[in-house]
This record gives C-alpha cells, sequence and structure tokens, in this order.
C-alpha cells in the first residue's frame, strides 16, 4: 500500500508529499525490499525534488542504509543540489557533507575529517548544523582515542541542546578526561538523573564529593575497562585541592590543611601543588618557608545547592558591611 501511494504521488507529481512520505516509512518499515524500491524511487526523482526536500529525506534513509550504500545516496544528493544552486543552499550541502563524514568516522575512516571539522567550526552554521558538527567532532575524537577533545565537544553539545545524547558516554568520558574537573556541570543535566550504569554513576558521585576514601581502583579499572587507574586517583587528589581552596576563606591554604584533608605527607604534597600549578587547576604561587600555597584563582567549576547556599550567605554578609560602612560614613559626615 506505501509503495502504490509513493507512486501516486509521483504520478500526480507531489515531490515534496513523496518526499515527506519516503521519511516517514524509512523511520516506520524494516522491510528491505521497501526500503529498496524507496531508495531507487528516491534516487530517480532527485533532480525534481527540492533541495531542502532532498537533504532531509536523504538524512532520514541513512540509518536504514550500509555504509557504502549511505555513502553512495549521499553524493547522489550532493551532486542533484549542486547542479540547482550551490551557493543559495550551503547549509543543506553542508548537513550532507557533515553525514558522510560521521558514516566515515563509525567506518574508521579519518583522512580528511579533522581539517573538515576545523573549517565547519570556524564558519556561521544554522543550529541544526551546529548541533551536529559538534556531535561529529564528539565522535570522531573519541574513535580516534582523544578522550580530552571528545568530551569537551559532547558537553558543548549537551550545554547548547540542553539535552545528552548519551549520557553514559559523556559521564565515562569526564571521569577519563585529564583535564576536566568540572563535575557538577555533568550532575546538572536530567539525563543524569535516570542513568542506568550504577556503577559508574557511584564512582562519578565520588568524583563529585572528592571523597578519596570511597576510591577503589580495582572497581574503576574494572567499570572503565582501563589498565590503569594511577591518574584517576591522581585526578581525585587535585579535585581535592580545587574544593579546599574554593572553600577557602582566604586566598591562601596553609599545608597542615592539605595534609589532613587529602591524608598525603608533604612531600606528596608538593608534587600534587606543582601538578594543580602546572596544569592550570589554580593559579598561584608555593611558599615553602610558610608552608602555604597562595592562589588568586581556581578553575571555574559549577557549584552543587549547598555551595550556592553558602555563597548567598557570603553575599549576604558582604551587604551587611557594606549597608553599616554607608551608615557610618553618613553618621560622621
Amino acid at each position: 500500500m506505501s509503495l502504490e501511494t509513493l507512486k501516486t504521488l509521483i504520478e500526480e507529481r507531489k515531490w515534496y508529499d513523496f518526499s515527506h512520505l519516503v521519511s516517514k516509512l524509512s523511520k516506520e518499515s524494516n522491510d528491505k525490499q521497501v526500503l529498496d524500491s524507496m531508495l531507487h524511487l528516491f534516487v530517480e526523482l532527485l533532480p525534481r525534488i527540492h533541495p531542502l526536500s532532498i537533504a532531509s529525506t536523504t538524512v532520514a534513509l541513512l540509518s536504514k542504509l550500509q555504509t557504502e550504500e549511505a555513502l553512495s545516496l549521499i553524493n547522489y544528493s550532493i551532486s542533484a543540489i549542486r547542479e540547482r544552486d550551490e551557493n543559495v543552499y550551503k547549509e543543506e550541502l553542508c548537513c550532507l557533507s557533515m553525514h558522510k563524514c560521521m558514516i566515515n568516522v563509525y567506518a574508521k575512516r579519518y583522512e580528511n575529517i579533522e581539517s573538515q571539522i576545523i573549517s565547519w567550526m570556524s564558519q556561521k552554521l544554522s543550529d541544526e548544523n551546529y548541533y551536529f558538527l559538534l556531535l561529529l567532532a564528539g565522535n570522531f575524537y573519541e574513535s580516534i582515542g582523544n578522550v580530552e577533545n571528545a568530551q569537551e565537544y559532547f558537553l558543548k553539545h549537551a550545554k547548547a541542546t540542553n539535552k545528552v545524547e548519551n549520557i553514559e558516554k559523556l559521564v565515562r568520558l569526564s571521569i577519563l578526561s585529564r583535564t576536566f574537573f568540572d563535575f557538577s556541570s555533568v550532575m546538572a543535566f536530567n539525563e543524569y538523573r535516570i542513568l542506568q550504569n550504577n556503577d559508574l554513576k557511584n564512582i562519578f558521585d565520588c568524583f563529585l564529593e572528592g571523597d578519596i576514601s570511597k576510591v577503589n581502583l580495582q572497581n574503576i579499572m574494572h567499570v572503565l575497562s582501563i589498565n590503569d587507574a594511577e591518574f584517576i586517583k591522581e585526578k581525585f587528589f587535585l579535585i581535592n585541592i580545587i574544593v579546599i581552596c574554593f572553600k577557602s576563606e582566604h586566598k591562601y591554604v596553609g599545608f597542615d590543611v592539605f595534609m589532613s584533608k587529602l591524608c598525603v605527607d608533604e612531600i606528596m604534597l608538593l608534587k600534587l601543588l606543582l601538578k594543580a600549578l602546572g596544569t592550570g587547576v589554580i593559579s598561584g604561587w608555593i611558599d615553602s618557608e610558610k608552608r602555604t600555597l597562595f592562589f588568586s584563582r581556581v578553575i571555574p567549576r559549577a557549584l552543587n545547592a549547598e555551595e550556592i547556599e553558602k555563597m548567598k550567605g557570603k553575599f549576604v554578609e558582604w551587604k551587611r558591611r557594606v549597608d553599616e560602612a554607608i551608615v557610618t560614613i553618613k553618621t560622621e559626615f
């Protein structure tokens, strides 16, 4: 019945309705014969279909095609659009080219992918294309083993769309990234609350709390499927240094405070502080004579509910002091 409807639309020259129905059927049907027939009709009619419909229908069909079939369809569609007006339909061509790159990433074909991503990042894109580009970049860097860049782009996509495509992947990459420490920003997404992988969630919560006592390296190695978890332990220490500095009432923290909360000796503490300063987690300097870390900046991080309340309290206290100072000045003058 569906194929007959498509043929009727072709006879009536209703190209938009034809494309719309192909898109709809591609999502609903798993019948290979029907899909093959639709694909054949669609490719045959590309010269008559509007470029906007070509792009959207092509994207809808891709999920049901094997790699080579998908790449072939995209090439046909790009050629059909270019024959109309390449300048007018830049966004549609960009959309199809990005999907072509994504298919190649899934097939582990990386030639020229990164240079294209960098080029697109410098261009003004539609919101839809920009969001897809962030996913493309995230998948590309994850595929080649660049954890830091992959995590960065997946998080950017989540913040831009206020939606996490794969919360388990984002959580895992956030733990493994050597440069990411703002765990509260990931926890803030609604998807985190319904994360099904309890083992992964428990590890992430330990990072969020900075509780070294709960760290079980063997369990972390098993859950994350890694062979070396020493850098994970170091990351716990750096998170605690951030938290300690952030909570300090002053722009300095004594060694004894760090050693008490981190449960490390002074030699180990100095190594960790140098690491924190070297990686930019904190900005400042170490005064060995005074056995104190002086800091001017702590890496930005999202605040949890308790910290927000404490911050509100500080603002209230500051306002009270300012009001008192204003009253005193008025009284004296």
